[in-house]
């Protein structure tokens, strides 16, 4: 709706993965159409605090006026802004501590969340998903077919669903491998399970860079 949102982060002046950060729990949002009317000036509007600091978090736009800001460090907690009524609550729990994870909603239905990391180079190798429509919303750990014989990506990805049943992951953490992957996640259709396979996109041949965002335009 031409605005950009933030929220969260964190205070770190000297980076060390064993010591403890100052968490924000702020959350605010500029308008983007206030950049060609007011020269470039924008203002930052105030929203209501996040229910607990966060940090590592992510966030995603469910049209037309809600954003679920799900995980982070530490915490398995999901929370829910609508963009109406500018009312934050605490909406549901992830099972597993998932950082910088990749987030995907699927017919406007599921939501979809992809791996991401714990500490010290460990990365969460389960993928989760919850039914928005349901009332009392509820995540679920999924059951999918690997059929990947190479070592798997599991962080820092982009990710685009492009039809009906099939998420495309780009790129992402080569842990220090020198090679980048790209797969096709595919929903099970009429009782089939879920599976994931290889899909030779080669977007980029160098060894030091990886592909860790991305998007697509759809329609809703």
């Amino acid at each position: 709706n031409g605005c950009l949102y933030f929220s969260g982060g964190e205070n770190d002046q000297t980076y060390d993965p064993d010591k403890t950060v100052a968490k924000y729990n702020d959350f605010f949002y500029i308008d983007l159409k206030e950049l060609n009317e007011n020269n470039n000036k924008i203002m930052i509007r105030e929203l209501p605090n996040l229910n607990e600091p966060r940090t590592w978090h992510s966030m995603i736009y469910v049209p037309k006026k809600y954003i679920f800001i799900v995980g982070g460090s530490n915490t398995k907690a999901v929370e829910l802004y609508n963009m109406e009524t500018k009312e934050l609550t605490k909406d549901s729990e992830l099972n597993e501590n998932r950082s910088e994870c990749s987030l995907c909603l699927v017919n406007n239905t599921y939501l979809y969340a992809f791996y991401g990391f714990l500490i010290h180079q460990e990365y969460n190798k389960t993928i989760e998903r919850c039914n928005l429509l349901r009332e009392k919303r509820e995540w679920e750990i999924v059951d999918y077919k690997n059929t990947i014989e190479n070592t798997f990506k599991i962080s820092f990805f982009g990710i685009s669903y492009f039809n009906s049943n099939e998420i495309l992951l780009i790129g992402g953490d080569d842990d220090g491998n020198g090679k980048h992957y790209d797969y096709i996640y595919k929903i099970g259709e009429n009782g089939e399970g879920d599976e994931i396979k290889e899909f030779n996109c080669n977007l980029i041949d160098s060894n030091n860079v990886f592909r860790d965002k991305s998007f697509m335009l759809i329609d809703y």
